[in-house]
């Protein structure tokens, strides 16, 4: 599940060398320790990421299922949550939803929207970014602001 913000216009607050919202990296005290060399980057939030910035949206993110699922004894792999899992992280966007003033909240695949069905809300969903969804992704979320999606 992804929950909306606002747009990304004061660059000011967030000047920082690592990414295109200068939230990370050595600029903000963020020192990756040498272990972490060779780490991997996560596939789906590398391509999220790269579309929030050229959309040049920075909205409040929330997954419907918090955790790492992978396929038991593969670590680095991802698969699907099931909808148990999903049931598990439903408190915690719930509680994102009354900690921040939220006014649009879109699905991003059909694990967050069944979950935010099954809690009585109907949304937009558009379409994940994982499995080649990049274009379907970056569209979804263009219409959405251009529909008046809050920002």
């Amino acid at each position: 599940m992804r929950i909306t913000g606002v747009p990304f216009t004061n660059r000011t607050m967030f000047e920082g060398p690592a990414n295109a919202f200068g939230l990370f990296g050595p600029g903000k005290g963020y020192v990756l320790p040498a272990e972490a060399a060779g780490v991997a980057a996560e596939p789906t939030a590398t391509v999220m990421w790269d579309v929030l910035a050229e959309l040049d949206f920075l909205p409040l993110l929330w997954s419907a299922c918090p955790w790492h699922t992978h396929v038991p004894g593969r670590p680095l792999s991802n698969r699907t949550p099931t909808s148990a899992e999903a049931a598990r992280g439903t408190p915690f966007w719930q509680a994102l939803t009354e900690m921040f003033p939220i006014e649009t909240v879109v699905a991003v695949g059909n694990v967050a929207h069944r979950s935010l069905q099954r809690n009585g809300l109907d949304v937009p969903k558009i379409r994940h970014p994982a499995h080649g969804g990049r274009s379907g992704f970056k569209r979804g979320l263009q219409e959405r602001v251009a529909a008046g999606m809050e920002q």
